[in-house]
């Protein structure tokens, strides 16, 4: 054992993941471990290269957020990990044996929707990243769908991105 946790997030500048990262390492300090991370900067190259690389190192598990979670190459890279891997609000088809942690993001839209709904608000535009991540599906289906019930006019602009990749 290597006593060593990975962690490859989409932007590690995000709220959540640096959030995600510091309860993390508290918990497998704890436990003596230690905990290394990294951000793909939402580069599906950058995140098939570092599982690689922490395959190569042996890390005894990973915690893995990818920015396109249909990418072939990455797809092929945790299949060949031997180390548990614990998926962070993402989905990956033809990948065996992961766990995963996913965040409810309907809950939160249909929230922010009813209550611009009651400030009175008709119309309603939604900026989404990309679609090859489960957050940004999860957000745009969530806000049709709330969109639709309550009768609200919505715009989705799709594809939407900060131009260094954040999301």
């Amino acid at each position: 054992s290597t006593m060593t946790v990975a962690a490859v997030v989409r932007d590690a500048s995000s709220p959540f993941y640096a959030a995600m990262a510091l309860a993390a390492d508290l918990a497998l300090l704890e436990a003596g471990y230690a905990m290394l991370v990294t951000s793909s900067q939402g580069s599906p190259d950058l995140d098939a290269a570092q599982v690689s690389q922490f395959r190569r190192r042996r890390v005894d598990g990973l915690l893995l957020s990818v920015a396109d979670e249909s990418d072939e190459h990455t797809l092929e890279e945790i299949r060949r990990l031997r180390a548990p891997v614990v998926l962070v609000d993402c989905e990956l088809a033809g990948v065996a044996g992961t766990s995963a942690v996913l965040c409810d993001h309907a809950g939160g839209v249909e929230r922010v929707m009813e209550q611009l709904r009651g400030l009175g608000h008709r119309s309603v535009a939604l900026v989404a990243g990309r679609v090859a991540s489960r957050p940004a599906r999860e957000l745009v289906r969530a806000f049709e769908a709330t969109c639709g019930w309550l009768s609200i006019d919505a715009a989705v602009e799709r594809d939407v991105v900060d131009p260094a990749g954040a999301e």
